[in-house]
């Protein structure tokens, strides 16, 4: 006599869940029969012990006349999103460029004060401390995860040393730095927060005075300020100064500049009739000038001295 062979046959037709789901019921007919595979125990099934990935579920049956049937199923268990803010920098100036804020897996959400899109911007969110949320839901059902960063934005610097200033050489001026809590640079080296600049040190002249501050989060601001330094403390009686003289005038190939007794010539400047440069002279170390070079005509000479400046006419033969 010929028996048949048991078709066993697995009723769940849900075969796919997430890796935290709860064990699943695994319903087989007919009764008796042993179900087996990776997660398995007794007739439930733990997505959490068999991991993501497909498995495959067999349920055996051997009946009362000794013959065996089986039947199998895949079931499939998901990941669980894990959503991560990549960026390792987080600390911004107000006033620096939008951050782009790089997260994993794609197509997730990003949120939080001063965030458009996948970009944060420090000056829309302004300082303090921000939270970044980054929302990711997969497309196989599982639930919805999120990652979270704190992001700090430092108030923006300003520095401002006023307006350009003039001091006579005998003077002295203090700078300060009000914010104490960030580094500064001076023009020289110098990184005290208030800084006195004496004129004599410095010379008469114009100055450029620059100072660069900045703090932890490498937030930074500068300006500079233009010290001019003249003789202003310097009594003089112009009246009894001479004429500066410039001889020979007329000349064919150059000129001597004659000044007063204490007198030094800082700069001379000579110009043709149209105006243009021809001869320029910082801190000459001489009198004699050479013009040798020019054609024959009219040119205009400023004299600047530490005592005056004067404006004379050099014919050129």
């Amino acid at each position: 006599m010929l028996n048949s062979i048991p078709q066993p046959e697995i009723l769940n037709t849900e075969l796919s869940f997430c890796e935290d789901s709860d064990p699943v019921l695994i319903e087989a007919i007919p009764d008796g029969g042993v179900l087996s595979g990776t997660g398995v125990s007794g007739t439930y099934f733990y997505p959490a012990v068999a991991g993501v990935g497909t498995h495959l579920l067999t349920y055996t049956l051997t009946d009362a006349n000794g013959c065996t049937g089986e039947t199998t199923a895949s079931i499939v268990v998901n990941s669980i999103p894990q959503p991560e803010i990549l960026n390792t920098e987080l600390s911004f100036c107000e006033d620096s460029d939008p951050v782009l804020i790089e997260a994993i897996p794609e197509g997730g959400v990003l949120s939080g004060t001063g965030v458009s899109g996948t970009y944060f911007y420090p000056a829309v969110a302004g300082a303090g401390t921000h939270t970044l949320t980054y929302t990711f839901s997969g497309d196989n059902g599982c639930k919805t995860e999120m990652a979270e960063k704190e992001i700090f934005v430092y108030k923006s610097i300003e520095v401002d040393l006023g307006p350009d200033r003039t001091i006579g050489i005998e003077d002295s001026i203090t700078l300060s730095i009000t914010d104490l809590n960030c580094s500064v640079l001076w023009f020289d080296g110098t990184t005290k927060a208030s800084y006195t600049i004496k004129a004599s040190t410095l010379g008469v002249g114009d100055h450029p005075i620059w100072v660069t501050v900045s703090n932890d989060a490498s937030c930074f601001s500068s300006d500079t300020l233009m010290l001019t330094i003249d003789n202003l403390n310097t009594i003089i009686d112009k009246k009894s100064l001479s004429k500066i003289l410039i001889y020979p005038n007329p000349t064919q190939n150059g000129f001597t500049v004659k000044l007063n007794e204490n007198e030094r010539l800082d700069e001379l400047y000579l110009f043709g009739t149209t105006g243009e440069y021809l001869l320029k002279c910082i801190a000459p170390t001489n009198s004699y000038f050479d013009i040798s070079f020019l054609a024959s005509g009219v040119y205009f000479l400023t004299i600047k001295t530490n005592l005056r400046i004067t404006q004379m006419c050099l014919l050129k033969l």
